[in-house]
């Protein structure tokens, strides 16, 4: 349903999260989609979840451009043992992760190798369309 995708612009490397409309259409998925976009560009910026930079749209796909280089999912290098710093950085990078979106009043819901992915310097992203759950504060209004 997504892909990721780099190009050059301004000399650094950025990543576009495309979806093709079709298959969010029917999948059911459309408000999503739009939520998820609206949230994530409602967060601070920091170093696990990627900042907006902009969406786009054709007749086949809409996309988000994120100002992150993402480099592969987590569960590409979880294939073979990692050393223990390694493993001990990726559980603290998931753990400081969750934390940073509970502060910022989301729940973040299905964590798994295959929705983390790595930025090019090797810190964990989260992002993926159906893992963000909700804000807290709609969940307390309703």
């Amino acid at each position: 349903m997504l892909m990721y995708k780099s190009d050059w612009l301004s000399e650094k490397l950025l990543s576009l999260k495309r979806f093709s409309k079709q298959k969010v259409k029917s999948l059911g998925k459309e408000a999503q989609v739009l939520k998820e976009k609206k949230l994530m560009k409602s967060l601070s910026p920091s170093a696990s979840v990627p900042q907006v930079l902009c969406t786009c749209a054709d007749q086949v796909y809409a996309g988000i451009l994120l100002n992150t280089c993402l480099a592969c999912p987590l569960a590409s290098i979880l294939r073979t043992p990692l050393s223990e710093p390694s493993a001990r950085f990726l559980a603290a990078s998931v753990v400081t992760t969750l934390e940073n979106l509970h502060k910022n009043g989301v729940l973040y819901r299905g964590v798994s190798p295959d929705v983390s992915m790595l930025d090019q310097t090797g810190y964990l992203q989260f992002g993926a369309v159906p893992m963000f759950f909700a804000a807290l504060s709609s969940l307390i209004s309703n």
